[in-house]
């Protein structure tokens, strides 16, 4: 997932402030128990992992362009590996999270990140995370990249992901009733009413 913190980097990298292209370093975390039964929804809105163990810094040597999933380019692509190595003693755990971070100390800005089942990493173990960023956009797959508009199958209710509140209680959603829509047109088209807290209390019907 690419937060919104991305897209800031990305600019700042294209009006070529050096001091943001050169701190890039990749993290790994235990996450949450919870997650193994009900994965957490992913936010763009997200600025740190949740639980973090361990951080390494990425150089150059680290990033590389791919023609297309595990084949290297030589030349620029939209779609990079960033590869980190953790070592015996570093981020020992049961590990469900890793992101991307720009910038360093408190300045540092989580520009990516993923979850995933959880990975035993013993004090004696090495751990290789190698991360694959798609900067092209495509058409949104359900469960793999949410779109801004999330359906609850079982209340038949929709969410505005970038207007999320409390009250929405989304991260009790099950995975199993989650339902990702491109667009409010095809929320509607599938019966769907509007959500009274992220939406305007007068589009919803109940």
């Amino acid at each position: 997932m690419l937060t919104h913190n991305f897209y800031r980097y990305l600019a700042m990298c294209i009006k070529g402030d050096a001091s943001e292209q050169a701190s890039l370093s990749m993290a790994i975390g235990t996450g949450s128990p919870t997650w193994d039964l009900n994965p957490p929804l992913l936010r763009r809105s997200i600025a740190t992992l949740t639980t973090e163990v361990a951080r390494k810094p990425i150089v150059q040597s680290d990033i590389q362009y791919l023609s297309k999933p595990g084949e290297v380019s030589v030349e620029a692509t939209a779609l990079i590996a960033v590869a980190s190595n953790f070592l015996a003693g570093e981020g020992v755990g049961s590990i469900r999270e890793c992101g991307i971070y720009s910038g360093v100390g408190e300045y540092a800005r989580l520009i990516a990140y993923f979850v995933h089942p959880p990975l035993e990493k013993r004090a004696s173990s090495r751990l290789k995370r190698n991360v694959q960023l798609t900067l092209t956009p495509d058409r949104v797959i359900a469960q793999e990249i949410p779109t801004r508009y999330l359906g609850n199958s079982n209340s038949e209710e929709f969410h505005d992901l970038e207007n999320e509140k409390n009250t929405c209680q989304l991260d009790n959603l099950r995975v199993d009733r989650r339902y990702y829509f491109e667009s409010i047109e095809a929320a509607l088209a599938l019966g769907y009413d509007y959500c009274g807290h992220c939406f305007e209390k007068g589009l919803s019907q109940r």
